[in-house]
């Protein structure tokens, strides 16, 4: 098997098992993907290609105790087939009741509004400017929740650039499940590590 090698490596086509090992891992792994919106923002500008540690990898950690993922990491999440986005961790739980107590303590629990016959326009008015006050939970990640499991971790994420992103604070946090992967550096056109 040596000699075999050895005679590769000196003829001209000493670069093929190499050029094959990179279309297989290309064709078969995910770890490369462009930012388009600015919801990262500073860390992370529109156009730049970002490098990521695959979900994949990163699973089988957890085999050896170790979490994957902790708060303050950059993660990329799969919403839907058609949907990735790029997030901060900013707080981690085990199991969905804990998740379910941050939608508690995050969005408003309305209750529906009963019309009362004697009711009057002021009473309305106040209804709808309380309305318009509450936060409510946007159903757009809903294909991603349901992935979770009751004892799933879910993560509460944010884009760093609050006031242009879409995140937690509007759809709830999102089990592990919904990873792709770990963020490790931009790669172009400014490469930086990101943090």
């Amino acid at each position: 098997m040596r000699q075999w090698w050895a005679n590769l490596r000196a003829s001209k086509y000493r670069d093929v098992p190499f050029v094959l090992f990179g279309v297989f891992l290309g064709w078969n792994s995910d770890f490369i993907c462009s930012v388009k919106g600015v919801s990262m923002t500073p860390t992370i500008q529109p156009g730049e290609y970002i490098v990521f540690i695959p979900w994949s990898l990163l699973h089988i950690l957890q085999y050896f105790g170790a979490c994957p993922v902790k708060e303050g990491s950059v993660v990329l999440l799969k919403i839907s087939d058609d949907l990735s986005v790029c997030k901060r961790v900013t707080r981690m739980t085990e199991g969905r009741e804990n998740a379910e107590k941050w939608n508690l303590e995050y969005f408003s629990n309305f209750s529906v509004y009963n019309v009362d016959e004697n009711s009057t326009l002021t009473s309305d008015v106040e209804y709808f400017e309380e309305l318009s006050r509450a936060k409510f939970r946007s159903t757009d990640w809903d294909t991603c929740l349901d992935k979770g499991t009751e004892s799933s971790t879910f993560l509460w994420v944010e884009g760093d650039n609050s006031s242009n992103s879409h995140d937690s604070r509007a759809c709830g946090p999102v089990p592990m499940e919904c990873l792709r992967g770990y963020v490790k550096a931009s790669i172009w056109p400014y490469p930086h590590l990101i943090r």
